[in-house]
């Protein structure tokens, strides 16, 4: 997929297109994980912190939250995808319901598995759940789609690791104020988006050139 990317911009034809359409997606996912990291990631990260006794509660909490997270970024990255691929408002839901899955699902095997929380056990799951639901998708408009669950695998625990990198530099603690909090969770995930837009937006550039020719 980035040998394909690269050689898009050895055409000089398409070289301004690809890039400003690159652009645009990083800037459409980096806006929607910021959104994400003001309104949803400081209830995420106070339920980590506090602990979760009850499987139950703390699986179906994670589930309603990865929703709105996943709502976010979707309708963010809709924004762009509209004006290039029919049916663009299934993205919205196919996003929700990836993140619903994931983040309860990374939350259940680590506590079943007594691990720690981890930003690439997070990410992988997350990344393999929102890429499979994105997939359905992608596949009725380019193929071979299957790329974009490799891509999203990968991207995802980079801009989650990321995220949880510039917290730890803030050092933003359990104690901090909600204000304090969600600004900085938004610049995280605004860090995070840029990552993952960056990633997979080489991906996605690759397989609508596929479907329409060059983008």
């Amino acid at each position: 997929m980035f040998y394909e990317f690269y050689l898009l911009f050895q055409q000089p034809q398409v070289r301004g297109r690809a890039l400003k359409h690159w652009a645009l997606w990083v800037v459409a996912t980096a806006f929607g994980w910021t959104l994400a990291g003001f309104a949803g990631l400081p209830i995420g990260r106070g339920v980590f912190e506090q602990g979760v006794n009850d499987i139950l509660s703390g699986v179906t909490t994670m589930g309603v939250l990865g929703m709105l997270i996943g709502g976010m970024i979707g309708a963010s990255q809709w924004m762009y995808l509209r004006w290039r691929i029919r049916e663009a408002n299934w993205w919205i839901p196919a996003t929700a319901l990836g993140w619903g899955v994931g983040l309860p699902l990374a939350l259940l095997i680590n506590i079943l598995a007594g691990l720690g929380l981890s930003a690439i056990l997070v990410g992988v799951v997350i990344g393999g759940a929102v890429g499979l639901g994105q997939w359905f998708l992608l596949r009725r408009w380019t193929a071979p789609a299957w790329h974009w669950v490799q891509i999203s695998v990968v991207a995802l625990p980079i801009g989650i690791a990321l995220a949880g990198f510039v917290d730890q530099q803030l050092a933003v603690g359990p104690s901090a104020a909600w204000e304090q909090m969600r600004w900085v969770t938004a610049l995280s995930g605004g860090v995070a988006g840029l990552a993952v837009g960056l990633l997979t937006g080489v991906t996605l550039l690759v397989l609508l050139s596929r479907r329409r020719g060059n983008p």
